[in-house]
C-alpha cells in the first residue's frame, strides 16, 4: 500500500487545524505517513496544541512533524526567497532587498515538498471536514500519468468571468474558453492588466507530485504555495505547468462528486474570511464549537 504524506499550513486556528486532521485520519489514516504542520509564527499557544503529544496519539501509526516559519509570512504576500532573487529579475531584487528575503521553508507548503520522501503529497486547508476516502481518489487520479502533476478541485468560478462559457467539467473535455486559458478575463478591463489568474487546482485539497513541484522550483524559482503575478495561491503554477507541458486533472469536476468526500465550508464560511474580508465580511471563528466537536466525535479534549 503506497503512503503519501500531509501538508496543512497553521495561523491561529488550532482546534478547526486538529478536527481537520482527525477527520482526515478517520477516513484515510491508513493512506498518510508524516503530517508536516507549517506554522506562521502563531505563539507557543497555538504550536503547544500540536506538540503536546495528543495529536501524535490520536494519528498513530502517523507521525506529527511542526514547524515555526523564521519570521511572520502573512496572507495574500509573494514570499521573496533567495532562489528567486537568483533566478529572476530586477524587480525581485527590489522587492527582496524592501523586505528581507525568507527562508524558502516559509512559502507555504514548501516545508513538506522539500522534506517528504514520498513521490505524492496531499495539501490541505484547515478547515475541512472530510466524509469518504478523498485522498485514494485523488492519489489514483494523479497517478494515471507520470506527466500529471496535480489532482484536486479546479477552478475558482465564483470568481471568474468565463465562468459563462466554461466549468471544470469542459476543461477536463478538452474545451478552453479561449487561446490564452488559463488566464482568464480581468474583472475590471483596466489596461495594462488585462487578464486575471482565477484558474487553479485549488490547493485547499488536492495531491501534488513533488518530483514534478521541485523541478519547477529549480527550473523557474516557483513555488506552489506563493502567491505570485496576482494570482491566490497554486495560480501562477498552475500556468507554468501548463506551458512546460505538464498536466493536471480533477476526477469529481462538478460539487455534487466532491460534497461526497469533503465539505470545505462546513464552519459557515472559508477560513481566510476570520482574518480578511473576501467580499462578504468578516466571519467569527467559533473555536468553542469545533471544539465541542472535537470532545464529542473523537473523545479528544482542548
Amino acid at each position: 500500500m503506497e503512503k503519501i504524506d500531509l501538508a496543512v499550513a497553521s495561523y491561529r486556528k488550532p482546534e478547526s487545524l486538529i478536527y481537520t486532521i482527525l477527520s482526515l485520519h478517520r477516513q484515510c489514516g491508513r493512506l498518510i505517513d508524516v503530517i508536516y504542520i507549517d506554522d506562521d509564527c502563531s505563539g507557543p499557544e497555538c504550536t503547544g496544541l500540536y506538540t503536546d503529544g495528543r495529536l501524535q496519539k490520536a494519528v498513530e501509526p502517523s507521525r506529527v512533524r511542526v514547524r515555526v516559519n523564521s519570521r511572520r509570512a502573512g496572507y495574500g504576500r509573494t514570499i521573496v526567497t533567495a532562489r528567486m532573487v537568483r533566478n529572476s529579475a530586477a524587480r525581485w531584487l527590489l522587492r527582496g532587498l524592501k523586505g528581507g528575503l525568507h527562508d524558502e521553508n516559509d512559502v507555504r507548503y514548501q516545508w513538506a515538498i522539500n522534506s517528504t520522501d514520498k513521490p505524492y503529497l496531499f495539501v490541505m486547508h484547515d478547515d475541512i471536514r472530510f466524509g469518504g476516502d478523498i485522498v485514494s481518489v485523488y492519489l489514483d487520479a494523479v497517478r494515471m500519468r507520470d506527466d500529471i502533476a496535480i489532482a484536486g478541485d479546479l477552478g475558482q468560478c465564483w470568481r471568474c468571468l468565463e465562468g459563462r462559457v466554461c466549468s471544470p467539467a469542459s476543461i477536463m473535455q478538452g474545451r478552453y474558453p479561449h487561446g490564452y486559458w488559463p488566464l482568464t478575463t480581468s474583472r475590471t478591463g483596466a489596461l495594462p492588466r488585462f487578464y486575471e489568474r482565477d484558474c487553479r487546482i485549488n490547493e485547499w485539497c488536492c495531491m501534488l507530485n513533488v518530483g514534478i513541484a521541485r523541478k519547477i522550483t529549480e527550473s523557474d524559482a516557483c513555488y506552489f504555495g506563493n502567491y505570485e503575478d496576482g494570482g491566490d495561491v497554486g495560480a501562477y503554477w498552475f500556468s507554468k505547468i501548463i506551458g512546460k507541458g505538464y498536466g493536471f486533472v480533477d476526477p469529481l469536476p462538478d460539487s455534487s462528486g466532491r460534497n461526497r468526500y469533503y465539505d470545505h465550508g462546513w464552519q459557515g464560511h472559508s477560513g481566510h474570511s476570520v482574518w480578511v474580508d473576501q467580499g462578504t465580511g468578516r466571519s467569527d471563528y467559533a473555536a468553542g464549537m469545533i471544539r465541542e466537536l472535537l470532545k464529542e466525535e473523537f473523545d479528544y479534549e482542548l
